[in-house]
């Protein structure tokens, strides 16, 4: 990705350096213990951080790197225009590689790099707990860096509009992932049933468990955004009738209710077939004068 990434900034003649790293073991039990989330919920193991030069190069940047890679659904923030408490300021964006696996982006300005590395938004700061104090000194810098401080100021620098999509405005849909990182778009409280129908008619059929994020998960687990769905398959296997009673998608709901007429008309004419064939052998007539007396 670094490479892929410094070539891309060369040729489209935009400074900046690119950093990367890979989060500690450490850094992984205490993001588990303090967000209380799954191992399979820490999306930052793998992280790629960009230094520009000015704010316009990072929206520059961003949208190269979507182009470039997909983006996670509900995993973009823009903290650049809407910065934090802490004056920290960064645009964050995960993206799926071609392999499957997620990194998660930074880009940055160089003097958002140092407020975030060594001012008041530093890791070692915000991430200490309550024995962190702010001074007063900090602030009345957090008050003339806001946007009312800056106005203050003479500062009429127009605030820049947040990227950060409204996934509401797309309610009735889950952008879930494959293994491989193909995006899988299914309907609002869809099952692993409704991801098997979407790939292809035959998976949903024989699809016997399902992996949500890497952990095997009933049928009727509902998925949400960003969840990577790996649907397991057995050879022969037929779909259930009590599937109707959670799937979402209308495709997922034709392909069931097909097959199960289907199987119903296939076992009704084995049973006829049966009735006849007995009833033939107990009047002694042989069976095939009469189907075509019939």
């Amino acid at each position: 990705m670094e490479d892929t990434l410094t070539e891309q900034l060369r040729e489209n003649g935009i400074e900046a350096r690119v950093e990367w790293r890979i989060k500690r073991i450490y850094s992984i039990f205490q993001k588990q213990q303090r967000s209380k989330v799954s191992f399979d919920q820490v999306y930052d193991l793998l992280a790629v951080r960009v230094i520009t030069q000015d704010v316009a190069a990072c929206y520059a940047v961003f949208g190269l790197i979507h182009t470039l890679w997909r983006p996670v659904p509900g995993r973009i923030k823009d903290f650049i225009a809407m910065p934090r408490a802490n004056r920290y300021q960064s645009l964050h964006t995960t993206v799926m590689s071609p392999a499957g696996h997620q990194f998660e982006v930074q880009i940055r300005t160089e003097e958002m790099h140092r407020t975030a590395e060594e001012g008041i938004a530093a890791h070692w700061k915000y991430k200490a707990g309550g024995g962190t104090a702010v001074t007063a000194r900090d602030e009345e810098r957090l008050k003339l860096d806001s946007p009312t401080g800056r106005l203050a100021k003479g500062d009429d620098r127009p605030q820049r509009i947040s990227l950060q999509p409204e996934m509401d405005l797309y309610p009735d849909e889950v952008y879930t992932f494959t293994p491989k990182g193909k995006v899988v778009v299914i309907p609002a409280d869809g099952t692993p049933v409704d991801f098997a129908y979407t790939i292809h008619t035959e998976v949903g059929h024989t699809c016997v468990g399902a992996k949500v994020n890497g952990r095997m998960a009933p049928l009727r687990t509902k998925l949400h955004t960003g969840d990577i769905i790996e649907i397991v398959t057995q050879k022969d296997h037929k779909p259930s009738r009590d599937w109707l009673t959670f799937v979402k998608s209308p495709r997922a709901r034709n392909k069931i209710k097909h097959w199960l007429n289907e199987d119903h008309r296939r076992r009704a004419v084995e049973i006829g077939r049966k009735l006849l064939e007995r009833e033939a052998r107990k009047y002694k007539v042989p069976l095939l004068r009469s189907a075509t007396r019939t």
